[in-house]
């Protein structure tokens, strides 16, 4: 979604236009008290896969110090992740500089991407990661743990970093704008992504290739055991 200036939105696959709804003055805060620091977002569902522990991990190593960033965390908690959890509620700096919001609307969501100086996102293992196009289409910089899934649904668009270590983590959040040159990523405001038009035409187009090849092959086949008739063909 795109947020205009007299609070009608519009989305980007339909075009429907509907009202934006207030902020929940609890996430407004999160960022809002951070006054300058880097703050990077997390979305999706806790479990063991999505690696929140190497975003705290890397924060730790950061945060006695003033200026280092702040993390939000949005989504539910899933399961095998309890001392995660409990890492994150018991942590010094939650509620100052590290947030869990488990239910947000999704104007609040939308504010979180836009809020924020990057989507993080410390996956070791991904189907697609949704976030990860939510977040370029609305502008915001992809901060990326390094895995196949990253590298095609974000491409050029992303800043990756090892999936399992904390110190390079720690450096890139620290330092985001100096990787993002040093990988030559691409400015999210020229990512697009297909919407549910265009998918169904490539689709379409596919199928009719896949069809084309296929009848390329069994003509091929044909020829090959019946000589006979390839030659009577060329005749």
């Amino acid at each position: 979604f795109f947020q205009a200036e007299d609070g009608i939105r519009d989305d980007l696959v339909t075009g429907v236009q509907t009202c934006a709804l207030p902020i929940c003055e609890e996430i407004r805060l999160a960022f809002e008290k951070q006054h300058g620091r880097p703050t990077y977002v997390t979305v999706g569902m806790m479990s063991p896969r999505k690696n929140h522990a190497l975003a705290l991990d890397a924060l730790d190593r950061l945060w006695e110090h003033d200026s280092a960033p702040a993390l939000v965390i949005v989504g539910k908690y899933g399961w095998r992740c309890e001392e995660v959890a409990q890492r994150i509620r018991n942590h010094r700096e939650y509620g100052r500089r590290l947030f869990w919001f488990e239910s947000v609307t999704d104007d609040e969501l939308d504010y979180c991407y836009r809020q924020s100086t990057a989507m993080l996102t410390t996956s070791f293992a991904e189907g697609f990661n949704l976030p990860i196009v939510e977040s370029l289409s609305r502008g915001t910089p992809v901060l990326a743990a390094d895995i196949p899934t990253h590298r095609e649904v974000a491409g050029p668009f992303a800043a990756f970093f090892p999936p399992h270590d904390p110190e390079a983590l720690a450096e890139l959040l620290m330092h985001p704008e100096a990787a993002l040159r040093r990988q030559q990523v691409r400015s999210p405001a020229t990512f697009t992504w297909p919407d549910w038009n265009a998918s169904c035409r490539e689709f379409l187009v596919r199928l009719l290739e896949l069809e084309t090849e296929s009848r390329g092959e069994r003509s091929s086949v044909d020829a090959r055991a019946n000589p006979s008739l390839s030659s009577c063909r060329a005749a």
